[in-house]
């Protein structure tokens, strides 16, 4: 998913909206509409590729098995792969896409996922 999403008002206004947070970054206005907004666009591509390191060496990932078990594992390699983090724990493996999903960064993430669960 992108994070950011230029929204074209008309030719002459735009916003950037981050959708993960749900609320306007910045609004934008141009005096040339002939441009267009391409250079925005461009700049936004490129924030959108860029992935944010969640978990870093010796922090604790807070975790659900395939039977709804609770169990947590230190994090102690991480590895940038053609922009995604990939992350080695004592017990498993996981990358950015599952952090949210069945890896939390804490107890109460965790705890709250699994009651939305139910």
């Amino acid at each position: 998913m992108k994070k950011y999403e230029l929204v074209i008002e008309n030719p002459a206004d735009a916003f950037i909206l981050d959708k993960e947070e749900n609320t306007i970054v910045a609004l934008c206005n141009t005096k040339r509409p002939d441009l267009g907004f391409n250079k925005l666009k461009n700049l936004i591509e490129k924030a959108n590729k860029n992935r944010k390191q969640l978990f870093h060496l010796g922090d604790i990932a807070y975790m659900i098995d395939e039977d709804y078990r609770f169990f947590e594992s230190e994090v102690y390699r991480i590895e940038l792969d053609n922009g995604k983090y990939y992350y080695t724990a004592d017990d498993c493996d996981f990358e950015d896409g599952d952090i949210g999903n069945w890896v939390f960064k804490s107890e109460t993430e965790r705890e709250l996922h699994l009651e939305a669960l139910m």
